[in-house]
């Protein structure tokens, strides 16, 4: 998979499925303008799928990825004991132990 996204490499299985949900309406509506991603991004703790043109079906999927990110750690895709926190005024979505990680790298 190419790296054309701004985030962490855990939530990497969601813009997997995102890519197939989107694929998968292009193969099946040929004759439609393809959807394209214009942007895949962290922003606020939450994984962001950015799509051109809109299909109301397939952003519904999009969006339910989005919300399962805010249950993965971004730095590791762990499920356990995640959630978003405020470090120096940037929200994550982490687990414990990345986040003890993280703290331990600002510490100066």
């Amino acid at each position: 998979m190419d790296n054309y996204y701004e985030c962490g490499k855990g939530w990497e299985p969601l813009i997997l499925q995102a890519e197939v949900i989107v694929n998968k309406y292009n193969q099946e509506h040929p004759n439609d303008e393809p959807i394209e991603f214009i942007q895949i991004k962290e922003k606020f703790g939450k994984l962001n799928l950015y799509v051109w043109p809109h299909i109301k079906e397939v952003d519904s999927k999009l969006k339910e990825l989005e919300n399962q990110s805010l249950n993965i750690c971004e730095n590791c895709g762990n499920k356990e004991n995640v959630k978003r926190e405020n470090i120096h005024d940037l929200i994550y979505t982490l687990c414990d132990k990345c986040k003890n990680k993280l703290n331990k790298d600002y510490d100066y």
